[in-house]
This record gives C-alpha cells, sequence and structure tokens, in this order.
C-alpha cells in the first residue's frame, strides 16, 4: 500500500481545469464527469474522514483533455505537464508548488525569469525579474519598477538563505548567501553579503548603501549605511559605516561597540582598527616586526609638488631640542583607552604563545606630544607629527620624516664648521704673518 499524501497537497497548487474522462486504479476504470477542481474537494473530503488516502502500489493515472497525468512509477508518484519540470517531474506553472509546506515556483507576479524554493520567498514580487530566491522569507518584500528608465530594478538578485534579502524591494544586482544577509537591504544596489547576518542591517537608499562587499560571519553585520566597502573574515567591519573602507581579516575594524563613520580607511589583520578617516592600520597592538625585503616607498615626484621651499625647514635648532628616549608599551592602557572611547564588544580571549612579547621590548623613540609640543614653539609646520584628528583618535610618529630635519641640521651644522675652518685659516694667516715679524725684530 502507498499513501497518496502527495497526490492531495499537488492537486491543490496545480488547480487544473480539465475534464477527467476515466481514474484507472490498478487497472480498474472508474468514470467521473467531474472537472478536477471537484474531485478534489472530494478526495480532501475523504482525507478529512480516513486520514490518508491509500491505493495499492501500481498506476494511478487521470487523463483530461490537455493530457495530465498523475501515476506511480513503483517508487514515487509522478506528475506530467508540459510547462515545468524539477528533476524529472513536470509541474504546471499556474501556480506555485507546495511540497511540505515549501512553495517552489517562480514566486508572486509569475515572472518567467525568476527562481523561488522556500515559504514567502518572493512572496509579493510584482515585476522584479531574473531573480532566485531560495530559503524561508528570501527577497519577501521584493516588488521590481515598471518600464524604463529603471527595469532592473528588483532585478538580478540572489538570495539564497532564510530571511536573505527579505526587506529588499527596489534594490538589484545584490547578492546575499546565509542566514539573514542583506536582510535589510530596501533598495541598495551591487551589494554582496556572504556569510550569516553579513550586512545584515544595511538600509539606506540606493546611492547611499551600493557596491558593499562583506564575506564572513557578521562582517558587517551593524552597518547601516555607506558605500564602495570591502569587508573579509569574520566580524570584520562589523560597526563600519562610512565610504571607501576595507578591512581583512578576523575583527578587523570592528574593536568597539560604537558604529564608526570614518572614510577611506584601511585595515589589515586581527583585530586592526584605524580610528580616523584616510588612514591605513596594519596589524594590532601586539605585533612586534612589520617588514620586507626593502625599504617602504614614499611618492615624491616633482611634477605632483606645489608650493615648494627650502627656507622652512628646521635645522639645528629642532634637532638639538628634541627629546630622545626608551620605552615599554602598556597592553593594558591601550586597552583601558579603548574601553573608555569606544567600549568593548567582546572580550580579546585569543591567547597564543608570545602573544604580549611586545611589552618587553625596550623601544628608543620620542613622545609624539613632546615633538608636537617643540614643533609648535619654534613654528616648524612638521610632518612626523601623526596627531589626532578628533578626541577619539591617537598619537603617532613618521620617524622617517625626521630625515629631512636632520639632514637640514647637518647642513647648518657644517655651515658653521666650514666658517670656523676659514676663520682658523685667517687666524692661522695672522699668526704666522705675527710670528715673521717677531723673527724679525728679534734678528
Amino acid at each position: 500500500m502507498k499513501q497518496f499524501i502527495a497526490f492531495i497537497s499537488l492537486f491543490a497548487v496545480l488547480s487544473l481545469s480539465a475534464q477527467v474522462d476515466t481514474v484507472l486504479v490498478n487497472g480498474n476504470e472508474v468514470h467521473f464527469t467531474l472537472n478536477l477542481l471537484e474531485l478534489e474537494q472530494i478526495i480532501e473530503s475523504l482525507q478529512t474522514q480516513v486520514g490518508t488516502l491509500e491505493t495499492q502500489q501500481g498506476t494511478l493515472s487521470l487523463a483530461g483533455s490537455n493530457g495530465q497525468t498523475i501515476y506511480h512509477d513503483g517508487s514515487d508518484w509522478v506528475i506530467n505537464s508540459n510547462l515545468l519540470m524539477i528533476g524529472d517531474t513536470m509541474l504546471s506553472t499556474v501556480h506555485d508548488a507546495a511540497i511540505n509546506g515549501v512553495k517552489i515556483g517562480l514566486g508572486a507576479g509569475n515572472v518567467s525569469s525568476n527562481i523561488r524554493i522556500g515559504k514567502n520567498a518572493l512572496k509579493n514580487n510584482t515585476l522584479g525579474s531574473n531573480n532566485i530566491a531560495i530559503g524561508h522569507n528570501a527577497l519577501k518584500d521584493n516588488i521590481g519598477v515598471p518600464g524604463n528608465p529603471h527595469p532592473q530594478y528588483g532585478s538580478v538578485n540572489t538570495a539564497i538563505g532564510a530571511w536573505s534579502m527579505t526587506k529588499n524591494t527596489t534594490g538589484h544586482a545584490c547578492t546575499g548567501v546565509g542566514y539573514g544577509t542583506l536582510a535589510l537591504n530596501t533598495e541598495g544596489k551591487g551589494n554582496t553579503g556572504v556569510g550569516t547576518s553579513a550586512l545584515s542591517e544595511i538600509s539606506g537608499g540606493e546611492t547611499e548603501t551600493e557596491y558593499n562587499t562583506s564575506v564572513g560571519c557578521a562582517s558587517m553585520q551593524w552597518r547601516s549605511t555607506g558605500k564602495a566597502s570591502t569587508a573579509i573574515g569574520a566580524y570584520s567591519g562589523e560597526y563600519m559605516n562610512g565610504d571607501y573602507n576595507t578591512a581583512l581579516g578576523y575583527s578587523t575594524c570592528s574593536q568597539t561597540n560604537v558604529v564608526t563613520d570614518y572614510n577611506n580607511m584601511t585595515g589589515i589583520g586581527y583585530d586592526a582598527d584605524p580610528t580616523a578617516n584616510n588612514t591605513v592600520q596594519i596589524g594590532n597592538s601586539n605585533v612586534v616586526s612589520i617588514g620586507g625585503q626593502v625599504a617602504w616607498t614614499t611618492l615624491s615626484d616633482g611634477r605632483f609638488k606645489t608650493n615648494v621651499r627650502e627656507d622652512e625647514v628646521k635645522g639645528l635648532e629642532f634637532i638639538t631640542a628634541l627629546n630622545p628616549v626608551t620605552y615599554n608599551i602598556d597592553l593594558n592602557e591601550q586597552l583601558a583607552w579603548k574601553q573608555r572611547n569606544y567600549g568593548v564588544d567582546k572580550e580579546d580571549s585569543v591567547q597564543w604563545e608570545g602573544k604580549n612579547d611586545i611589552e618587553k621590548i625596550r623601544f628608543s623613540g620620542f613622545i609624539a606630544q613632546e615633538v608636537e609640543a617643540l614643533a609648535n614653539e619654534i613654528g616648524y609646520d612638521f610632518s612626523g607629527v601623526d596627531a589626532p584628528q578628533h578626541d577619539k583618535d591617537v598619537y603617532g610618529i613618521r620617524y622617517s620624516d625626521f630625515v629631512v630635519p636632520l639632514v637640514k641640521a647637518i647642513q647648518q651644522q657644517q655651515e658653521i664648521i666650514d666658517r670656523q675652518e676659514s676663520d682658523n685659516e685667517a687666524l692661522r694667516s695672522r699668526l704666522d704673518n705675527l710670528e715673521a715679524l717677531v723673527n724679525q725684530i728679534i734678528d
């Protein structure tokens, strides 16, 4: 005996209107003058009374005027039609199929280029085309826009995963793969989220939230607006708003529970956290060496320089007043500063051998605030101090920039030496003349 549950559920979604001539059950003909809708109602009534409708394994055939057939092939119930095929099974495209509550078909709007699999997937679509929605509520609110100039609105989207792109309305050319990816995206275009909750909160207008790429669990999860940013790695860019940002690595640009709105910032490596516009952070506070085979190259092409002057560089006046020191790094104080200014989203509990070895290194250098104060005191606009852009940014020093005032100081010192040598030469000449005069007197 085979249960004929699939037969009843598929009838409910196909809504065929052909007249039924004959039903064959194990070769026995039963004649009907009912249409399929009436037959469906009878079968549903039987199911209500007996729970399930059972037939002997064999062939059950419904032959109508347009050739629909349902039969048992020895292992499965098979429905043949002439429109839409799923595997080896042909289904009518008048309505989407429902299998165990899961809808399969084209979605609302019956747009032939769409594919939907899942409850409420593409539920409200009207004109959006070339969309793929797989998963509960995927692309649920997608609609589309009629005619020109924007026929692509609400189209060319791929949402795979429950709640993926569920609030999308006219956003287009977006891809969400994973639970909740791009869940609140409505109009944004060209966004890609891969991984659970990637870009789940982004929700601005078309030009405010475009061309973002987020790969990794919870990557750019709380980003609500911004464009052309990239985050790769779990929790990367988690709270990162703003435009043209890049986060590469686990928890990069994501150490805080405060949404940041910086632009054109780049973080590379675990827990690398830029804190201002137009900055690049490589590695975290535990890194003890960053290197390569050759020295870093700074763009220095005279064709692109203006307002070039030689008289503004301070030499000996600046260099001789600097205060060289030795010091150690206090990682606990760095963490406390982050907590005071940005809060803490998750504790850095990851451990590895030598993680805090940087605290053992005795560094030689300068204190940035002291260098800044000295430069201001002598009226020197010195680029070697990377001063904070705001009250939640940090000081830094560009040691390579000290080469310029050092060269100037050496030049000034050489001028002093040259003058002294000239003076000494004059003194020696006078001394020689005096000695000659004395010798003449003595003689």
